[in-house]
């Protein structure tokens, strides 16, 4: 045999006893993946970034609802179809805004697919409240958004600052 082939055998014989030497690790689950992001929001600063948004919604005189994890939202119309589950993909039409200034950062009127799960925090608990057909407002904190991230368009000029909360206008077309 020649050298080469040894080296590779050995190398693969290695990754073997290697591999079967580590503890078997179970894949998290979706759901564990979310408490684990909800669980590391500053919890000081969401319960600033929640007062501030019910400051808004009382000022705007809005009727508004709260999920589990806080985050508030607005029925516009009540959709009759399924409500997706973490798992699920979907198709949303959307908008995009600061809270404090209204400017729209992200919009897309044709609807965009997504895996649920892929989302920012505050779409994927609000969303599995909605079902199929629903048009709503979400007041989302910045925690469960962006965070301390500061998100920049494509030439560079800061488009989200850190700690934003957001106002998402939302359709949501199709749950798979």
């Amino acid at each position: 045999m020649n050298m080469k082939v040894k080296i590779i055998l050995g190398l693969v014989i290695a990754g073997v006893v290697f591999t079967g030497c580590l503890p078997d690790v179970d894949p998290i689950t979706e759901e564990e993946a979310l408490a684990q992001n909800i669980a590391v929001v500053d919890k000081n600063q969401l319960a600033a970034d929640l007062a501030i948004i019910d400051d808004s919604l009382e000022k705007w005189q809005v009727d508004y609802e709260t999920e589990p994890y806080g985050v508030r939202y607005e029925i516009i119309t009540l959709g009759t179809g399924p409500k997706p589950k973490l798992s699920s993909q979907i198709r949303v039409k959307y908008e995009g805004k600061l809270l404090t200034s209204k400017y729209v950062f992200d919009k897309n009127e044709t609807g965009a697919y997504f895996i649920l799960s892929g989302l920012i925090v505050g779409w994927q608990t609000a969303f599995q409240q909605l079902p199929e057909g629903t048009v709503a407002r979400l007041y989302i904190p910045s925690g469960y958004a962006y965070g301390t991230t500061i998100r920049y368009d494509a030439q560079g000029q800061i488009q989200i600052p850190r700690n934003s909360n957001l106002i998402f206008d939302v359709t949501l077309m199709e749950v798979d």
